[in-house]
Parts: C-alpha cells; structure tokens; sequence
C-alpha cells in the first residue's frame, strides 16, 4: 500500500490533481496490461512519453515485466513522424502506442511523400498499435489500412490516470467498415476489471441511456 509515485491531472475532471498510485496499483496495472497489450519477451516497445505522463509507466514498466526491449525515442522523434518511422526500422520495434492527434500527423506525412520513399518507411516490424489517451476516430485505423496498407493489429483502449491506465480495451476488426467520422468504441473491461455506466443514484442505467462511467 505504500507509494509508487504521483502524477499531476485534470483529464478526468478538468482541475489539476495530484494522483497517488500505490505499488500494488502499479503491480495490478503491469498484470492486467497484458490482456490489451499482448507483448511477450521477444518485442521492441517503442517508448515515447514523457516521465511525467501517465502513458510512460506503461511503455516501460510493462515490457520490462515481461522480458521485452524497450527503445527510447529522442524528443526530436517524438515531434517528427519520419524521423520516428526511421527509429522503428532500424529498432526493429514490434510494438508501439500513439495518440490520435499525432497518429493523425503521421498518416498525413506519410500520405504526402512518393510512393516509394513511403513504402520504404512502412517496411517495419510493428505487429501491434495501439490508440490511446483521446477519442479514436474511424478515419484513422481505415487510412492506416486501406490508403497506407499496413497491417498491424490496431487496438483502441481506454484508461485513467487514476486507475493507474488501462481499463477497457477494443480490438478494431480487421474489416472494419464505419462511419469515417464515427468514435471507435473503447471496447470491453479487461481482466480483474468491472465496469458500470450508472445514473446520478449510482443504479445501472437501461441500454442506450446516458449515464457516468464507473470502474
């Protein structure tokens, strides 16, 4: 029960709060993660964040725990899809997480440059991406498939920082053909995880009526 660290938000609720997150919420978080995440000992995980967000515990504890590499990305090529893309060649990373807004960013850059210098940066090991941090847009992971050709395992997933990260997690079909403007679902609790969506009363709501999600 004794502290694992605390990190400042105000996602959740828009003020700015100091969450604290215990050992055993951290080793509970490194444990249920890999329902979502699926890495094994054999993996590059591409390691981006800032150590002052949320999403680096999971991009270094987790592969950590179970035997992966970890590659850390300079500052630079976490603000430049290309130089990034070049990281993961040469890295040959396997697993990656990204934020919609800069996953967004990369599929434009790389839709902007000739066929074959894009290919060329598309010639990875990345197995597995997955979509984290803001609402997920059906565009994207169609544009990453169908424009780009690329075909990594996409999975949308859905945490706080106050539920030391994930809690729900979507694995987007293959197949998949949506409303390019529609919000890809954040999918079902994983393991050891139970969510509600309750009224003001905290009593479940009826299916299709608007409620606050519990974990």
């Amino acid at each position: 029960d004794s502290l694992a660290y605390v990190l400042y938000t105000s996602g959740s609720t828009g003020k700015p709060k100091g969450v604290m997150v215990s050992h055993q919420s951290l080793s509970n978080f490194v444990t249920v993660s890999q329902s979502a995440l699926d890495v094994v000992s054999t993996d590059v995980y591409l390691q981006t964040a800032s150590i002052n967000y949320a999403l680096s515990v999971r991009q270094l504890m987790v592969p950590l725990a179970y035997g992966a590499r970890i590659v850390v990305a300079t500052e630079e090529q976490t603000r430049d899809p290309l130089l990034l893309f070049k990281l993961m060649q040469c890295s040959q990373a396997t697993l990656m997480d990204v934020v919609p807004s800069f996953w967004r960013t990369c599929i434009n850059r790389l839709l902007a440059l000739p066929p074959r210098e894009r290919q060329a940066l598309l010639d990875n090991q990345i197995r597995r991406i997955v979509s984290v941090g803001e609402p997920l847009l059906f565009d994207i992971p169609l544009d990453w498939r169908n424009k780009l050709g690329h075909q990594a395992q996409l999975v949308n997933i859905f945490g706080q920082t106050e539920t030391t990260g994930v809690v729900a997690a979507y694995s987007i079909p293959t197949d998949q053909t949506a409303d390019r403007t529609a919000v890809v679902p954040i999918g079902r609790e994983i393991m050891d995880t139970q969510l509600y969506i309750l009224d003001t009363a905290l009593k479940p709501v009826s299916p299709g009526e608007i409620g606050e999600l519990c974990v």
